[in-house]
């Protein structure tokens, strides 16, 4: 790492701390949370993964090296955020937010600091309008899973943060989310948000939910463009999704369903491919999650996770022309974007126990993730898996220690 990257990341917290140390020559309100995190996980394997072992997407397929276990110490997610409130423009409510972590913005940057969200949002109290970094709206900031690990349910969750402009209008317990958005995000190598951008067209959210007191069901819509290379035609991909959130005390349920195309952009597995006629083609991905929760209000909370994904090619009106490139006797295609593709089924169980006291918590949480990887395919490209296929396990312990601040 050079000296100059070293002094750009500390002029960085410089700058970031000195804005949390002078709140008092500002007329707003400024409000500083976070927390410290330390993380202790154990893999009985090899998974694909991201920063040491912190995000875990899958097993990966088995071979001598891969069946050997690991052990990560860290506390690189512990995270900081500002919000700025109390001001107000064109008659609404004005907030600001910048939240930032140690997670890196890639694995050789690992404990630099990064920018997770950071957006303005102007509330007009039924309206509401957000430009900047937030979570993607497949993500569903309402319904998500709870659990421990970093990943939070990926990649049966989908789990991205995009810049966008966000219109939100909510009347009568009807919310209707839209959004314009692009890539932006640590996690974008499939290809990387240049693929979006050089579409020079944003992708497109449209969400409805129906919520109240105890109760929250939706769905939505995703819509984008690509452009692979800066000579190729553009493409879309589209996927749908529902969910729901229901809490009838001691227990809250948690649920989605999502099926779309070329999902990487989301941590998910699947992406494009070329097709016969040189064209290129997105790769179909189905999910489902299951989350629930326990707590009675005491310091002990429960829960468990559960998800099954399965990837599904391009599609039946689709014809791929399948050639063995790399001598292996499996067909494959010329050129390709893809994660897992010849992941045939994935599905995931993960029990968790915490334990707060104050702004103490310890947390606890076991994972069984197992694979399926498909020796053969389809003339559609979906994995098509054989008798001779064995599905790959691996078995993590996660032991999580914060301080909320």
């Amino acid at each position: 790492m050079s000296r100059m990257t070293t002094d750009s990341g500390v002029l960085a917290v410089v700058l970031f701390v000195s804005a949390l140390v002078v709140p008092s020559v500002w007329s707003q309100t400024v409000a500083i949370s976070g927390y410290v995190k330390a993380e202790n996980i154990y893999d009985t394997r090899q998974v694909a993964q991201v920063r040491e072992g912190q995000f875990h997407l899958y097993p990966l397929p088995d071979t001598e090296a891969s069946r050997t276990d690991n052990l990560t110490y860290a506390s690189f997610q512990s995270r900081i955020r500002v919000t700025g409130s109390g001001t107000e423009a064109l008659g609404a409510d004005l907030t600001g937010v910048v939240e930032a972590d140690f997670f890196g913005t890639a694995n050789d940057y690992l404990g630099q600091f990064r920018l997770r969200h950071a957006y303005v949002q102007l509330d007009w109290g039924g309206e509401k309008l957000l430009f900047g970094q937030y979570w993607s709206p497949l993500f569903t900031a309402a319904v998500f899973p709870q659990t421990v690990a970093f990943n939070t349910g990926a990649p049966f969750q989908p789990f991205a943060r995009f810049g966008q402009i966000r219109f939100t209008i909510e009347r009568g317990g009807v919310r209707l989310i839209t959004a314009l958005s692009q890539q932006r995000d640590a996690f974008s190598d499939i290809g990387g948000n240049k693929l979006q951008q050089q579409a020079a067209i944003p992708a497109g959210h449209a969400h409805v939910q129906v919520f109240g007191a105890s109760r929250l069901v939706g769905g939505g819509v995703y819509v984008k463009s690509i452009r692979p290379t800066l000579t190729s035609e553009r493409f879309t991909a589209a996927a749908v999704q529902g969910y729901a959130m229901i809490e009838s005390a001691p227990f809250t349920v948690r649920a989605k369903a999502t099926y779309g195309a070329d999902l990487t952009d989301h941590l998910m597995t699947g992406g494009f491919i070329t097709v016969e006629d040189g064209s290129f083609e997105s790769l179909r991905v189905g999910s489902a999650w299951l989350d629930v929760s326990w707590s009675a209000g005491g310091p002990v909370a429960l829960g468990v996770f559960g998800g099954f994904l399965t990837n599904m090619g391009a599609g039946p009106s689709v014809t791929v022309l399948l050639q063995d490139t790399d001598g292996d006797g499996i067909g494959d295609v010329e050129t390709k974007a893809t994660r897992a593709d010849n992941l045939d089924r994935l599905w995931r169980v993960a029990p968790r126990a915490t334990y707060s006291t104050g702004r103490l918590r310890f947390a606890l949480e076991g994972e069984v993730t197992s694979a399926l990887f498909a020796s053969d395919r389809d003339n559609n490209y979906a994995p098509v898996a054989l008798d001779s296929d064995e599905a790959v396990t691996n078995v993590r312990g996660h032991l999580a220690v914060y301080y909320f601040f």
